[in-house]
C-alpha cells in the first residue's frame, strides 16, 4: 500500500509537467502546420520561380535573425527567471541590441543582395522589395519572437504558447488575404503585405506585453559576451541547415530550390519535440544554477533522459514515415505505364 501511494504521488508530481509539455509541443506543432499552409498558399500563387526566390532569401535571413540581438533573448530569460525586477532593464538591453545589430544587418544586406538577387526588374522597386524582406524577416521577426521569450521568462507558458500560435495564424491570414483575395502573384507584391502583417503583429504584442513592464533602454555590458556565446550555437546550426539551399541555388534552377525548401522544412519539424522541452526547462535551469551549475545537475540528468526518449521516438516515427513513403512511391511507379518513367526522366 505505501508503494502504491508513492507511485500515485509521483504521478501527481509529473502530471503538471506532462500537461505543460503537451501544451508546449502542441503550440509549436500548430504553428508549424500554419506555417506550412502559408508556404502552400505562397507556392500556389507566386509560382515556382517567385516562390523559389522567396525560399532563397528566407534561407539568408534565417541565419541573420540569429545574429540580430547577439543572443540578448537568452539573457532576458535567464536574468528575469531569477529576478522578475530585472525585466525592464533586460527588455531595454534586448531591444537596444536588436535595434543596433538589426540596423547593421539590414545595411549589409542592402549593400549586397540587390546585386545578387532580382526581385523586380525595376531597380527602385527591387531595392524597396529587398528592404521590406530584410526588415521583416530579421528585425520584425526578432521583435515579435521577443514576446514569447518575455512570457517564458515569467514562466507564463500558456501566454507564450498563445503568442506562438497567434503569430503563425497571423502570417497564414496575411497570405490568404494577399494571394487568393487580392490576387498577389509576385514576390515584390508579397513583400509589402508581409511587412504590413508583421508590423500589425508587433504592435499588438507590444500592447499586450505592456503589463509586464516598460523597457529601460541601455546595454548591460556584462551580458553581451554570454549572449554572443549563446547565440553562436544557433548561428552555426542555421548555417548548417541552410547551406544546402545556398549551394543548390548556385547549381540548380530556382524552382528546384523552392520545392526542396518546402520538403526540408517538413523534415526539420521533427526537432519540435526537443524545442518544446527546452522552452519549459530553460527558466528552471536558470534558477537552479544561479548559485552554481552543480546545483542543476539532478535536473539535468532527468531532462537528458527525457530528451533521449523523445529523440528516439521522433526518429523512429520519422523513419517509419519515410519507409511508408518509399513503399508507396515504389508501388505507384510499378503500377504506372512504362512510358511514364521515360516522361519523368
Amino acid at each position: 500500500m505505501p508503494q502504491i501511494q508513492t507511485h500515485i504521488a509521483r504521478v501527481r508530481r509529473l502530471a503538471p509537467i506532462g500537461l505543460s509539455y503537451m501544451a508546449s509541443s502542441g503550440s509549436l506543432v500548430a504553428a508549424n502546420a500554419a506555417q506550412l499552409l502559408t508556404f502552400a498558399l505562397l507556392a500556389r500563387w507566386l509560382g515556382p520561380s517567385q516562390f523559389g526566390l522567396y525560399v532563397q532569401v528566407t534561407a539568408i535571413t534565417t541565419v541573420a535573425v540569429h545574429l540580430c540581438g547577439l543572443g540578448a533573448n537568452d539573457c532576458l530569460i535567464r536574468r528575469v527567471a531569477r529576478d522578475r525586477a530585472m525585466y525592464p532593464t533586460m527588455l531595454g538591453h534586448t531591444l537596444t541590441l536588436v535595434a543596433i545589430t538589426g540596423a547593421a544587418l539590414v545595411a549589409i544586406g542592402m549593400g549586397a543582395l540587390p546585386f545578387i538577387i532580382t526581385v523586380d526588374e525595376d531597380p527602385v522597386r527591387n531595392v524597396v522589395a529587398i528592404a521590406f524582406l530584410l526588415v521583416t524577416n530579421i528585425v520584425l521577426v526578432r521583435v515579435i519572437l521577443l514576446t514569447e521569450q518575455a512570457y517564458i521568462s515569467h514562466s507564463m507558458f500558456a501566454e507564450a504558447n498563445r503568442s506562438v500560435i497567434f503569430f503563425a495564424l497571423a502570417r497564414t491570414a496575411t497570405a490568404a488575404l494577399a494571394c487568393p483575395i487580392f490576387g498577389v502573384t509576385t514576390l515584390e507584391g508579397w513583400t509589402a503585405w508581409q511587412f504590413g502583417g508583421h508590423v500589425v503583429v508587433a504592435a499588438y504584442f507590444a500592447w499586450k506585453t505592456r503589463e509586464l513592464g516598460r523597457p529601460k533602454f541601455g546595454i548591460v555590458r556584462d551580458e553581451v559576451k554570454p549572449g554572443v556565446f549563446f547565440s553562436s550555437q544557433f548561428i552555426f546550426r542555421a548555417i548548417r541547415q541552410n547551406c544546402d539551399l545556398f549551394i543548390l541555388g548556385l547549381v540548380s534552377s530556382i524552382e528546384v530550390v523552392g520545392s526542396y525548401g518546402v520538403a526540408r522544412r517538413i523534415l526539420d519539424s521533427s526537432y519540435l519535440t526537443i524545442d518544446a522541452l527546452n522552452r519549459l526547462v530553460y527558466p528552471r535551469f536558470a534558477v537552479a544554477s544561479q548559485h552554481g551549475v552543480h546545483n542543476a545537475l539532478p535536473m539535468l540528468w532527468k531532462v537528458l533522459a527525457g530528451a533521449v526518449v523523445l529523440g528516439l521516438g521522433t526518429g523512429s516515427a520519422s523513419s517509419s514515415w519515410r519507409r511508408c513513403s518509399l513503399i508507396s512511391s515504389a508501388t505507384n511507379t510499378s503500377r504506372s505505364c512504362p512510358s511514364c518513367a521515360r516522361c519523368a526522366g
